[in-house]
């Protein structure tokens, strides 16, 4: 595979500097924010540009591939600098070797935030993830508590958020969503007393209604930027149990079940997008009647491949860009292959 790389001078630059201006109305160069851009291709397709954090005189340089058109420039909090994120269109009449992008950056607030678990024990290691909508933009941060369950002065500001509070997987507590309002009237303090996770249970049979033994299964969900992800397998009779993050009464959180077996079993991969609120009920569940795929696999001398990987995907129950993985198999040591995929009778 060999590409070549255009030239600089046929590249679009886009260069200038960020700046901020206070309530004072001061303006002041901002060192440290990540700066980066988007676009569209000829071809009709989202771009993106090079990245880069601004200097300490708040210059930036990036780079967009040839021909792209609906230039926006994109700047958010760097590894130094606190920032709402903002989207800056670029029209043609501007001159993009010299942008000069001038920030509203209102006061900042110190926050405070204590979690503990259902028992009231401090808990450490816990990410909290805040997202939310300021006067200036929207705004995320994001921390990890101490071993005493605490973040301290953790700057924000002003506005209305999401607190994502994201414990361990391994531990009891669960993952929870919170609304507020930040800063906090007489600047209180921000107390999290986690819930619980609860158990999802039940038995996985296979289409003729025997016990689906030592099967897979994978639970995972999206909690703020975090993908949360839990598993367990069955027993010889088919059982399983696992604790996982719970819903609320009015609002689930959205489940992605798999459950697979390895290459050389001839049971069928099966998926099920499932709601959870506050309680579970017992989750049994029949595979399908398998069909397989025969094949085989040579190779480059012309001989079969032995223990290699074949998997094969599908559109249908997604996208052309994130194919679902519905069948995986083994070749032996000929370099053949049977591959159960779910039956299209079912």
């Amino acid at each position: 595979l060999n590409i070549d790389y255009p030239e600089t001078s046929e590249l679009i630059t886009v260069q200038g500097s960020i700046k901020a201006q206070g309530d004072d109305e001061a303006i002041t160069a901002i060192a440290g924010a990540l700066v980066k851009g988007s676009g569209i291709s000829p071809g009709g397709r989202e771009v993106q540009s090079t990245l880069m954090e601004t200097d300490e005189n708040g210059f930036f340089s990036i780079l967009f591939p040839v021909g792209t058109t609906d230039l926006e420039l994109h700047t958010e909090s760097g590894t130094t600098t606190m920032l709402p994120e903002k989207v800056v269109p670029l029209s043609t009449e501007l001159d993009l070797s010299a942008l000069e992008i001038v920030l509203d950056l209102p006061e900042q607030h110190a926050v405070n935030i204590h979690v503990s678990d259902a028992q009231g024990v401090a808990s450490s290691d816990v990410g909290i993830l805040l997202a939310g909508e300021t006067a200036a933009g929207l705004f995320k941060t994001s921390a990890t508590t101490d071993a005493d369950g605490k973040i301290t002065n953790l700057n924000v500001f002003a506005g209305s958020y999401k607190l994502y509070a994201m414990p361990p997987i391994s531990y009891d507590s669960a993952a929870q969503i919170f609304e507020i309002e930040l800063p906090i009237e007489n600047g209180a303090d921000i107390n999290i007393a986690l819930e619980t996770k609860i158990k999802l249970s039940g038995k996985i049979l296979t289409h003729d209604g025997n016990p689906a033994d030592n099967a897979s299964i994978k639970l995972k969900h999206t909690i703020g930027d975090a993908v949360r992800q839990f598993n367990t397998n069955t027993d010889a009779l088919g059982d399983y149990e696992v604790m996982i993050d719970p819903g609320s009464a009015e609002t689930p959180l959205h489940y992605d079940l798999t459950v697979q077996f390895n290459a050389t079993s001839d049971l069928p991969f099966y998926r099920k997008l499932m709601n959870i609120y506050h309680q579970s009920t017992p989750l049994h569940i029949t595979l399908y009647t398998p069909s397989f795929m025969h094949g085989h696999i040579d190779a480059p001398n012309q001989e079969g491949l032995a223990e290699s990987v074949v998997s094969i995907y599908s559109t249908e129950f997604s996208d052309a860009d994130h194919p679902l993985l519905i069948g995986i198999a083994l070749t032996d040591e000929n370099g053949d292959f049977v591959l159960p995929i779910p039956s299209t009778k079912n």
